[in-house]
């Protein structure tokens, strides 16, 4: 498998604002001298906390508005696993490091004080380095493996001769229609198959929840085809790119009063990135289909089934749409009431509507290792 990678298109953009409110000035990155580091942050922390080291950037370019990138990986384990998560494109947005030297902040609030917008203008900033992260505040920013690089690996000669191990598909990817509508003739909580494809629904339809008096909000249908959830994408076996969203782990929903790119922010700081998957609507709800990314082991994923899926719609365009789907782990807990923030007669924020109840708590932990083993995820890290 090749070892060089390159931007695809970029790693940032100059004129161009990113989800978060900043926008860099014509000509303000410069970088350091070559080469600089390129890291990988394989579970989603604060900033680029928890970035291990994969490799290097090598090549550092201007090209018109944006900035252009190429460097290499190493021969470290945690390269290996880089370069693994980038072939199966669960792990390909990228993020700069930066110092910024000169800089405004304008900071915009409603009539409640609420604060709704943060714009940073960005005069001059240093890029340090490159990481690999699940959700970069640049959409578009991202690298790929250099397709002249012919430097091959064992898993590159095992898919030439068809004789494919579960690690193997975990590198080459999963078929396409692990992300397509999953047909399901009833409701149906998230589970995995023998497969190994995820697949449930999120939400039910005309399931109210009451949050202010004589106020009820359901499950709101998407006017945008889930184009705000799916920001990312997976690369499936035949090499097609399906746009994709993640399902997170780890922390509670974002505060209600929150606008969008905040929200978004929420989950990518406090949250684990845990499954790749598409959304669709069918007669019973809002459903969801795909794979738990690569490297997820058998305690997370057990989590994750034992959870309630619940989604978080934010008022875009003038409505609300679906940008996160979160599973909370509380086994032997309550599953948290849904709520939403109304303002005005006016839904802006909606959370854990319609929610499903997994339809077991206890997980056959010895059954799902053993199928999660054979489709090439590894064991729980704390396990000998």
């Amino acid at each position: 498998m090749a070892r060089r990678w390159v931007s695809d298109p970029a790693v940032a953009f100059e004129g161009v604002e990113t989800s978060d409110g900043r926008t860099f000035d014509e000509n303000a990155f410069v970088w350091r001298d070559l080469p600089l580091s390129l890291l990988a942050q394989f579970e989603t922390q604060a900033g680029h906390d928890g970035a291990v080291i994969v490799g290097v950037v090598d090549d550092v370019r201007r090209d018109g508005d944006r900035i252009v990138a190429a460097g290499s990986f190493d021969d470290s384990p945690e390269a290996d696993r880089a370069v693994s998560a980038l072939a199966s494109g669960s792990l390909r947005r990228v993020s700069v490091d930066y110092a910024t030297i000169t800089a405004d902040i304008d900071i915009e609030e409603d009539d409640e004080g609420w604060i709704v917008a943060v714009r940073e203008q960005i005069h001059e900033a240093e890029i340090g380095a490159v990481t690999l992260v699940s959700f970069s505040t640049f959409a578009d920013a991202a690298i790929r493996l250099d397709d002249t690089d012919n430097t091959d690996d064992d898993t590159d000669g095992m898919a030439a001769s068809g004789s494919l191990t579960g690690t193997d598909l975990a590198a080459v990817g999963p078929p396409t229609e692990w992300f397509t509508d999953p047909a399901f003739d009833r409701l149906h909580p998230l589970s995995l198959d023998d497969d190994g494809r995820l697949a449930g629904h999120i939400a039910r339809w005309g399931q109210c929840h009451i949050s202010h008096p004589d106020t009820c909000v359901t499950a709101p249908r998407s006017a945008s085809g889930y184009a705000h959830f799916r920001t990312g994408h997976v690369i499936c076996a035949n090499g097609a790119r399906v746009p994709t969203g993640v399902i997170s782990l780890g922390a509670g929903h974002a505060a209600e009063h929150l606008p969008a790119a905040a929200a978004v922010a929420h989950y990518d700081n406090a949250c684990t990135a845990v499954a790749d998957v598409t959304v669709g609507e069918d007669d019973h709800g809002i459903w969801v289909s795909g794979r738990a990314r690569p490297g997820v082991d058998a305690d997370t994923v057990a989590a994750l089934l034992a959870s309630s899926t619940s989604g978080d719609w934010r008022l875009i365009g003038g409505n609300l749409e679906l940008v996160a789907v979160l599973a909370v782990n509380v086994p032997g807990f309550p599953v948290a009431h849904p709520k939403a923030r109304v303002a005005s007669a006016e839904c802006v924020a909606l959370v854990a509507a319609g929610h499903i109840t997994p339809a077991r708590a206890v997980i056959d932990r010895e059954l799902l290792e053993g199928r999660l083993t054979r489709l090439g995820y590894p064991k729980a890290l704390h396990e000998t």
